[in-house]
């Protein structure tokens, strides 16, 4: 979930003249998408909100930003806040990304929670991909367990939750289809395994889709993000550095009371919890770091 112009963004912008978005609008929009979203826009960014709402408005017939802004603020079915959630996100990812910290999870983290998890009465491993994007994070952690552990498909003893807030994208996930580019990253041997052709490219087995469940859910919808559940180890990577500062902390308090004692939050290799957060340890996994509940 990236908000940042991509180059066919840009070059759009080049065919068709975006509509001017003075200050005390611009002002007005951000604060209102940070309330809905999280997502914080610099006034360095303001041509990226022209941009993309330019031709949506033109769509809907909204002659200036407060025209749009006064559409948001009335739409009780909030289907426009949907679109604009899909307008506003841009979900660059890829199967296996930062697969060192991928690796480490796989060798050490997983094999010391089945362990755990296999002393208790509830053995269900709990795993969450918060803003999973289209899917590629959430399959290449299920195709990563079962390669270490093949029981897992059969007893269906993990399960691995991929939430995001742009409802477009999660239906690629469900798809579980993707192009040979989007493929371009993960080992030969885990595309024979794990992926079926098809005449567009290849799709998720059903064995690795069984363990993977997908949901819509913004972030910042902390009433509901309070109720998803208990986990095991939460990968958060590459989103918090586009919240606000007070959006982060609120969001990992939150992800610290829903991880389980002994359970792993993994960020992006950019972002860290300094000033936000002295609940977790920071701990050392192989060349890789977490964080972790005691």
């Amino acid at each position: 979930m990236v908000p940042e112009m991509t180059s066919a963004m840009k070059q759009g912008v080049g065919r068709q003249k975006s509509l001017s978005l003075c200050r005390e609008d611009f002002r007005k929009l951000a604060d209102f998408i940070y309330k809905k979203m999280g997502i914080l826009f610099a006034e360095s960014k303001k041509y990226i909100l022209e941009s993309r709402l330019s031709e949506r408005m033109r769509v809907l017939g909204c002659e200036t930003y407060q025209d749009y802004l006064m559409l948001l603020q009335n739409d009780l079915s909030r289907k426009e806040l949907k679109k604009l959630e899909i307008l506003l996100t841009n979900n660059e990812t890829s199967f296996m990304r930062n697969f060192p910290q991928l690796q480490e999870f796989q060798r050490q983290v997983l094999p010391e929670i089945l362990e755990r998890k296999n002393k208790q009465v509830d053995q269900k491993i709990r795993i969450w991909s918060a803003g999973c994007s289209s899917g590629e994070e959430p399959y290449s952690l299920a195709m990563l367990a079962v390669e270490k552990f093949p029981s897992l498909a059969a007893t269906r003893q993990l399960h691995i939750l991929g939430t995001d807030i742009n409802q477009e994208v999660l239906q690629k996930a469900l798809s579980g289809k993707y192009s040979v580019h989007n493929l371009r990253n993960l080992p030969s041997t885990y595309r024979m395994r794990y992926f079926k052709s098809t005449p567009s490219g290849y799709e998720v087995s059903d064995k690795i889709k069984s363990l993977v469940e997908f949901s819509y859910l913004n972030l910042v919808d902390f009433n509901r993000l309070k109720n998803i559940g208990q986990f095991d180890v939460i990968f958060f990577r590459n989103v918090m550095i586009y919240f606000g500062k007070d959006v982060r902390k609120k969001v990992i308090d939150c992800m610290y009371d829903l991880l389980r004692p002994g359970g792993y939050l993994f960020l992006g290799h950019s972002e860290s919890l300094h000033g936000l957060s002295k609940a977790f340890k920071l701990k050392a996994i192989g060349r890789s770091l977490a964080y972790y509940k005691e």
